[in-house]
């Protein structure tokens, strides 16, 4: 397959250079695994040989129809009968939580506010040194650092268990304690940078802003929708624009279980992402 590649591209090279510069890098062995599993099918080894070296090109390209590795599949389950993506042959619906990564830094939080904390805690000590004596004094502050560690997790607890992506065949969704937003997969327009808060997450970039409404599992009527909390004031932190690419993916999130189903459901971005 190597060999057959190289003879293509020496030939593009010499008859019309434009359309070889179009090829896209091979697909991840991750993709094609993750959808072998999807199908299921066991592909023969010369497809996968084929998308291991390009997978597929660009929009504006001729050769096998610009088709991606996931385009392919699409095509393959056309042909088969399958004139759209049924829910009971998706790996949906899925929902994707915090990585472990994010898991370990949100409970790095407390640890590195307990300078601040313990220097509260040995000033109450100090007070109450000569009033109780020494035992009772490191007795309470100990107390209250416990106290403190306790309501940190909690309150972090509170936050961290509301964030998630969830993706249907209608579109995809996104939650926080600030807000929820859906958008269905046509509303994408590319992939970008948006401002959540103090981040500048890469995002899924929205054709149409969503409006504000109840965001309810499976039920948008194809209308990209946002729900900001009431107590939510600064818009900033919620936009209407974008959904964040944050929290449950890593920071390659192309190579995630999410960033797979995004190029199924959303072939329409395909090059037009933004560093």
């Amino acid at each position: 397959m190597q060999s057959i590649w190289g003879q293509l591209e020496m030939q593009l090279q010499h008859s019309i250079p434009d359309v070889g510069k179009h090829f896209r890098s091979g697909a991840l062995e991750s993709t094609i695994q993750w959808v072998e599993e999807w199908l299921p099918v066991a592909l023969p080894e010369e497809v996968k040989a084929f998308y291991r070296i390009h997978d597929g090109q660009s929009e504006d390209s001729c050769i096998v129809d610009g088709w991606s590795f996931f385009s392919f599949i699409c095509k393959y389950k056309t042909d088969k009968g399958v004139k759209k993506m049924q829910p009971e042959l998706s790996p949906v619906p899925r929902v994707f939580t915090l990585t472990q990564e994010w898991k370990r830094r949100f409970a790095l939080i407390p640890l590195l506010y307990s300078p601040w904390s313990l220097i509260a805690v040995g000033l109450v000590v100090l007070t109450c040194w000569t009033r109780f004596g020494p035992l009772i004094a490191v007795l309470l502050g100990m107390g209250l650092y416990v106290v403190y560690l306790l309501l940190s997790y909690f309150l972090i607890y509170l936050i961290t268990k509301t964030i998630r992506h969830s993706i249907t065949p209608e579109g995809i969704t996104f939650c926080s304690l600030m807000y929820c937003i859906f958008t269905p997969w046509s509303n994408i327009k590319r992939v970008g940078r948006s401002q959540l808060g103090m981040y500048h997450p890469q995002a899924l970039l929205l054709e149409q802003p969503a409006v504000k409404g109840k965001v309810r599992k499976r039920n948008q009527l194809g209308k990209a929708t946002i729900e900001r909390r009431r107590w939510l004031t600064n818009e900033k932190y919620a936009p209407d624009d974008a959904l964040p690419l944050l929290f449950t993916v890593p920071a390659n999130w192309q190579e995630s279980d999410l960033g797979l189903a995004i190029k199924l459901y959303a072939p329409q971005i395909g090059d037009r992402n933004e560093q």
